[in-house]
């Protein structure tokens, strides 16, 4: 996050008023993969801290609770990387996504377990 928001921020800030210098930084397409990723990640990073907090507090041994973060974590880790190393068509970003997302299945029904 820290790397796009600040790179480019910073050249907005140092280039203001300048549109030909800031073209490369608004019309790099790494850059708007790079932005996709981050707003994609912080999509979901709420709700796995989130659900990560509550899982610590209850402090829950629960075998389903251990692999669905473990694959949320992960998805979400290699889901950043993937897609800002490949672009977002690629197998990884793609099945990375899905690892998130059966990890955050498992820790949904974990979670309805313990409510019901």
């Amino acid at each position: 996050r820290v790397f796009v928001s600040f790179g480019l921020r910073t050249a907005q800030f140092l280039f203001k008023g300048n549109e030909k210098a800031l073209e490369p930084f608004e019309n790099n397409s790494y850059i708007k993969e790079l932005q996709k990723a981050q707003i994609n990640e912080s999509e979901y990073a709420g709700l796995i801290v989130a659900m990560l907090l509550f899982f610590a507090t209850k402090e829950t041994t629960d075998e389903t609770v251990a692999l669905g973060t473990s694959l949320a974590v992960t998805g979400q880790i290699g889901y950043v990387w993937a897609r800002t190393a490949l672009g977002y068509p690629a197998i990884p970003a793609i099945s990375m996504a899905l690892i998130r997302y059966g990890g955050l299945g498992l820790l949904s029904y974990s979670l309805y377990q313990m409510a019901f």
